[in-house]
């Protein structure tokens, strides 16, 4: 991979399948920036999103928090500490940027 010059901060609470669909989305465009995802799900869903990272952790730089019982702005706080490229944006699990316009 090229060197990652933005890094995608994803919280998610419980949201796998939308997680997920992100996850393919990046894969399938072969983004080459940092995704940075902090989770505040239950076991059972933090398992689902673990499994679908290990899927397409080959193809994508993906830093993976779990934050169990932590709310949107303290996970994004963290998030943002873990960012190791110069620029930054916020996406909700169930959005999409478009690689080729944040560069």
């Amino acid at each position: 991979m090229s060197e990652a010059r933005i890094t995608l901060i994803i919280p998610t609470m419980n949201r796998p399948d939308f997680l997920i669909r992100l996850l393919r989305y990046y894969r399938t465009l072969d983004f080459q920036g940092c995704i940075c995802i902090g989770d505040s799900s239950d076991t059972a869903n933090v398992e689902r999103t673990k499994s679908a990272i290990k899927k397409v952790q080959d193809k994508l730089n993906i830093i993976y928090r779990e934050y169990p019982r932590t709310d949107i702005s303290e996970c994004l706080v963290r998030l943002i500490e873990l960012a190791p490229t110069p620029y930054a944006a916020f996406v909700a699990d169930d959005d999409f940027l478009v690689p080729s316009s944040l560069e």
